[in-house]
């Protein structure tokens, strides 16, 4: 199944801007609006196998959302692009505030860019945790909840994106789990005035 989105608001909700349920085989936000939500763009946790694969997502703002600009758990050859991602995660009541979250489980994973991006002042209601951006591939290491499925993911390109302000800049792996993944990583992204680490590995 593929989906377009264009020129979409999706603002002001009491739970998430928009929700993937199951596998989206193409993907296609031009544009629009996610703004002011709990999470802009969740992908709901499901079984594995039910990807977001060969999908674009651009020209978008996520904007003011309590814990989560964007958040996937499978997700495969997908660019994000020419977003706007400002102020989010900055909740103190909720944990793991993120810019961008792509936290993957569950399969093999790869390809994934983030490019022309702005990214500012997102994850501060998370000292411990917050960040930007964050990619992850759960289940290596020592990350036990999730090491009976675990995920790889090999090819992530974050470049040309502005980084600043955040609680941390970009985050590469869950905290002190010591994840094998992701790999084959490309940053080339300038970074400002970020609370703590600009890049977190």
């Amino acid at each position: 199944t593929s989906l377009t989105l264009t020129a979409c608001d999706m603002s002001d909700n009491t739970a998430c801007g928009a929700k993937i349920r199951g596998k989206v085989d193409g993907l296609h936000v031009n544009g629009g609006h996610f703004d002011r939500n709990v999470h802009g763009l969740y992908q709901e946790p499901g079984a594995a196998g039910l990807p977001i694969i060969n999908s674009v997502i651009s020209g978008a703002s996520f904007i003011g959302n309590a814990q989560k600009g964007i958040y996937s758990e499978q997700m495969s050859n997908t660019a994000l692009t020419n977003l706007t991602v400002s102020d989010n995660g900055n909740d103190p009541t909720r944990l793991w505030g993120t810019g961008i979250d792509i936290n993957l489980k569950k399969g093999d994973y790869s390809n994934l860019s983030i490019s022309n991006c702005v990214v500012t002042n997102c994850g501060k209601g998370d000292a411990a945790n917050g960040a930007g951006i964050a990619v992850k591939a759960r289940g290596t290491g020592n990350d036990p909840s999730y090491s009976a499925t675990p995920a790889t993911l090999n090819g992530v390109s974050v470049s040309g994106c502005t980084i600043s302000n955040c609680q941390e800049g970009i985050r590469l792996g869950e905290p002190g789990k010591y994840n094998t993944g992701p790999t084959s990583v490309t940053l080339s992204s300038s970074f400002d005035a970020n609370v703590e680490q600009d890049i977190r590995n």
